[in-house]
């Protein structure tokens, strides 16, 4: 009798081994949920987690792509009543090979890990604050981001204000000791932009914006990508792009998601930026703009 029930558990768990576990990873519009299609649950958050025995609702001009385990990608976007049972033949031509896949997970990845980092500071805010919320302190820098790959002929700085009169004195250094200064401007507002052509590819640059009227920021980073990397990069992003066959917003997601991955930040935030004027009511979009801010400064 116990070797039967071991075989029946050995059994058990390769079956529920083979089940795949799907993740939502984009939504968009009104997608619900339901175990026994009477109760219905809005899914509005990247990284929910759907039952084998459930079934998925799009209203119309509503659409969802989810991600399993084995690295399926099913995108749904025709309104209607989806049950998880059959994901398995409504799964899309990208798979874990794709860099579609790879890139929606990444996001995903993002974010949900954006997600749990709220809940975690909020948590702590409470237990240490009697119960009062306070954000953290912010950098003043915008962009580049700390430690940037730049593959552009020109790099955009740019920060917040903070000087009473705006003026600043802005600096890169070719070292991490902050010695050989490579440019100083005097500057009365807060972006510059600088051709990166006198710059050696593969270096590490450093930079500040200096006040007045108070001290300066933390120090900022920045490396100029190589002509093998950036014909790499090239290759790949045009292989993503190929790949890509979703709601335009979605596509604007994912080539981010690519960016954010290289280290290429300011492109990652343009494609957010295209994506939400596509899509300015997308939650999603949202969501995983509001993770790649919090990752990236």
């Amino acid at each position: 009798m116990r070797s039967f029930l071991s075989a029946f558990f050995v059994l058990a768990v390769i079956f529920c081994g083979a089940q795949s576990r799907y993740t939502l990873v984009y939504f968009k519009g009104v997608v619900q949920t339901s175990a026994d299609k009477k109760l219905w649950l809005q899914q509005n958050r990247i990284g929910s987690t759907l039952s084998a025995n459930e079934t998925v609702k799009l209203e119309d001009k509503s659409e969802a792509v989810y991600s399993g385990s084995k690295g399926e990608v099913v995108y749904l976007k025709k309104p209607g009543n989806y049950a998880v049972a059959d994901f398995e033949s409504l799964k899309s031509a990208q798979n874990e090979q794709s860099f579609a896949a790879y890139y929606l997970k990444y996001v995903a990845g993002q974010v949900t890990h954006h997600h749990s980092d709220v809940e975690e500071d909020y948590k702590s805010n409470l237990k240490n604050l009697g119960g009062v919320s306070r954000g953290h302190g912010e950098s003043c820098y915008l962009q580049p981001h700390y430690d940037e790959l730049v593959i552009d002929s020109a790099v955009t700085f740019t920060w917040k204000n903070f000087s009473a009169v705006k003026d600043y004195t802005f600096i890169v250094f070719a070292d991490s000791l902050l010695e050989k200064q490579m440019v100083v401007r005097e500057i009365r507002d807060t972006t510059t932009t600088v051709v990166v052509k006198q710059f050696s590819a593969g270096q590490v640059y450093y930079w500040k914006a200096e006040s007045r009227t108070r001290n300066s920021c933390l120090t900022g980073s920045f490396r100029l990508a190589g002509g093998g990397e950036k014909k790499s990069i090239a290759f790949q992003h045009k292989e993503l792009l190929q790949s890509l066959s979703f709601s335009k917003g979605m596509n604007k997601v994912i080539e981010a998601g690519f960016y954010s991955d290289k280290g290429i930040y300011a492109r990652a935030e343009r494609c957010f930026n295209e994506a939400l004027k596509l899509e300015p009511q997308n939650e999603a979009v949202k969501q995983a703009y509001a993770a790649f801010l919090s990752e990236n400064r």
